[in-house]
């Protein structure tokens, strides 16, 4: 009988000894994942405090070229690239926050189909608005007024934004920038290719397995984020004095035709 309650007594040892030892396991998983939340939340708090602080910059330098702009005359070369640079200054400052506030794994997406073609021209326009003088010239795929995708709308706004404004920092004035799009089987393929220096190669390749991020700057980085948050992915090409290639690839439960919404108007 001594034997048997000392084997019980062994055994109950060993399981609350087990039970503690998940217990403490546990308890330090979820002190590692209360750190790494506070972190995040810490980074996050930094890039917002960050744009500000760039933004009221940006604003205070844009407030003094207005100063310096001659009265009733067109201003100098000189003064009309400080005002491109005050502006692509400010779209640093968007993506920063925009870059700070958004995960492809906790984004919540409002999905709607929406027509293709007019969300593009929308992001030109809003492109356009910020190179001053400095024109670009855009060839639209026919292709594209056929297509509608489900996808939630601030977030492709910020895609196409992203993406197009980094062709025409890429380029020059007066170059042509190309909007194509490819099927692939079921899923759709939007390109856009510059004629500008090109992004260098080692900074946008991907490691195997891993999402490269450097030397696309926060826009294209945010753009891929986004397109993630979709199900698709972004990819770059570049080359040296020949120009950079984005393919935006939308997996086929995004893509619809526009008799899918034919109600659907752009707000």
């Amino acid at each position: 009988m001594d034997l048997v309650a000392a084997a019980c007594i062994a055994v109950i040892a060993a399981l609350a000894a087990g039970l503690g030892l998940a217990c403490r396991e546990r308890r330090r998983a979820i002190l590692q994942r209360d750190r790494a939340r506070a972190a995040a939340a810490a980074v996050t708090r930094g890039q917002r405090l960050c744009g500000s602080e760039l933004r009221a910059c940006a604003m205070t330098l844009l407030g003094h070229a207005e100063r310096l702009a001659p009265s009733g005359a067109s201003p100098p070369p000189a003064l009309a690239g400080v005002r491109g640079a005050i502006r692509q200054l400010m779209a640093v400052v968007d993506d920063l926050q925009d870059q700070g506030v958004t995960d492809a794994a906790t984004r919540v997406l409002t999905l709607a189909m929406l027509p293709l073609e007019p969300a593009i021209q929308d992001a030109i326009a809003a492109v356009t608005a910020t190179l001053g003088p400095a024109e670009r010239h855009w060839r639209l795929s026919p292709a594209l007024r056929d297509v509608a995708l489900q996808a939630d709308r601030r977030a492709l706004s910020q895609i196409l934004q992203r993406v197009l404004g980094n062709a025409a920092r890429q380029s020059r004035a007066g170059d042509w920038i190309e909007i194509g799009m490819l099927w692939r089987g079921a899923g759709l393929e939007l390109t856009v290719a510059d004629e500008g220096a090109g992004i260098c190669a080692p900074d946008h390749a991907a490691a195997p397995g891993q999402p490269e991020t450097r030397g696309l700057g926060l826009g294209l980085a945010l753009a891929r984020t986004l397109m993630q948050a979709h199900g698709g992915t972004l990819e770059v090409e570049s080359a040296a004095r020949v120009g950079t290639r984005v393919t935006l690839a939308f997996p086929p439960e995004c893509v619809g035709r526009m008799a899918a919404c034919a109600d659907t108007v752009l707000t």
